[in-house]
């Protein structure tokens, strides 16, 4: 009885030790666009935290809620910084007999992750681990695909590709800096043309199966 004690008291230590670490990165390091396209089924609402990690990743967590009149069987989601040189996709596994992704049903990118541990960020870890760095100013998310169990689909690899081709050209100046003013100013530029962008739609963003 008291080795299996033992063994349980371990095993606990063991998994605390495991957990990882993150840093809650504030809105004075980072700002997050949510891509808005009315005719996608999901729909994205405020990330509850930007978390940097040890590893130097910074990623935005998300809330997406089903506002189809179907059921969600699959999609992806992309987060890019505004610098276009680094690319997240998240294709979160949807199960119909365990879990289903049904209208009105609100996913949230938390409810899957490992448990870990919050630590506070100092000036110090941020700029050792990048997390001060302008990639990281702006992250974008966007529902790329969305594939529903009437056999309609969402499909904005386009405006993917149009976004992407603008970001390039901020790519090509970050070898040259930036300054605050100039960050602010070419960021305000993303958000307005994400927003023209989704504004007319393609027609064959949404369409059945074939």
């Amino acid at each position: 009885m008291m080795t299996s004690l033992l063994i349980l008291v371990f095993s606990s230590v063991s998994v605390a030790q495991a957990k990882e670490k993150r840093y809650e990165i504030k809105s004075d390091m980072t700002s997050v666009l949510l891509v808005h396209d009315p005719n996608c089924p999901l729909q994205l609402s405020e990330p509850a935290a930007v978390f940097g990690h040890e590893t130097g990743a910074v990623v935005a967590e998300y809330t997406v809620q089903n506002i189809s009149g179907s059921n969600v069987t699959g999609w992806e989601k992309l987060q890019i910084n505004w610098l276009h040189n680094e690319w997240r996709g998240d294709s979160p596994e949807v199960r119909q007999e365990r879990w289903v992704f049904e209208p009105l049903t609100t996913f949230s990118s938390l409810s899957v992750s490992p448990p870990f541990d919050l630590v506070e960020l100092d000036k110090k870890t941020a700029d050792k681990l990048g997390f001060s760095n302008w990639k990281n100013r702006m992250l974008i998310l966007m529902i790329v695909k969305v594939k529903l169990a009437n056999g309609k689909t969402y499909d904005a690899s386009k405006q993917l590709n149009e976004l992407t081709t603008f970001l390039d050209k901020f790519l090509d100046q970050s070898d040259t800096g930036f300054t605050k003013d100039e960050v602010e100013s070419q960021q305000q530029k993303v958000r307005d043309f994400v927003a023209t962008l989704f504004s007319k739609p393609s027609p064959e963003q949404f369409a059945a199966d074939k």
